[in-house]
């Protein structure tokens, strides 16, 4: 059963005040030399606050799920089963559906991260590790061309799902991190540490710009 840890502090909604700042222009000049930057940061923003919110929701929902009623479908007659088992399936599909729009929503955000920071924005802030974002770029790209994988349309590099020995064609949760087909692994601490990461750049983009502490 997933166990997804929470957030080490509350993660307030950021995207409506940075909408409404970008709108009105109240941003440190770094932000308002160009419009595309500033939307940018409202982007930024709103895909960071899109994957905290997924994820809350998938842990919310991982946590009300009971592994015993899996264990009771031996138990329900034949003429039952398939519903017994669908209903068991749906609250972890539930789940894994929100997982999974958290990791596309924070790829984005870690792309936009490094956009802001292309454009002289943001380059104060604390970086995110590497190498757990280039895993979940990867289990992300594994996701999103789920289709391709499956019929064996590969990109270089790349191997086909294995159907038949049940190589999954979703995410899959285990108990402490998340993965899917031959993709290394990410867990579901690495995965709040780049949405802790990319919160404190948006609060601190937004009101320094630069990203250095305000005291700096």
């Amino acid at each position: 059963m997933p166990v997804l840890p929470a957030a080490s502090g509350e993660l307030e909604p950021l995207a409506a005040d940075a909408v409404v700042l970008a709108m009105l222009g109240f941003l440190p000049i770094e932000l308002r030399r160009e419009p595309p930057i500033r939307w940018a940061y409202a982007h930024f923003a709103r895909v960071t606050d899109m994957a905290i919110r997924e994820y809350e929701s998938a842990r919310e929902q991982f946590e009300v799920w009971d592994p015993a009623q899996a264990q009771k479908i031996g138990d329900v007659p034949d003429s039952d089963r398939q519903r017994a088992v669908a209903g068991v399936m749906q609250g972890l599909l539930i789940g894994d559906g929100h997982l999974e729009t958290c990791v596309e929503a924070l790829h984005r955000a870690l792309v936009a991260l490094k956009l802001l920071q292309s454009k002289g924005v943001g380059r104060g802030v604390d970086m995110p590790n590497a190498d757990a974002a280039n895993r979940l770029r990867d289990i992300r790209d594994a996701v999103q061309h789920a289709g391709d994988r499956l019929i064996g349309r590969l990109n270089p590099g790349r191997r086909a799902f294995d159907v038949e020995n049940l190589d999954p064609y979703t995410l899959s949760p285990r108990e402490h991190d998340f993965f899917i087909g031959s993709e290394k692994p990410v867990t579901y601490r690495e995965l709040v540490d780049l949405m802790e990461t990319c919160h404190r750049a948006v609060d601190r983009i937004g009101r320094t710009g630069a990203g250095n502490a305000p005291d700096s």
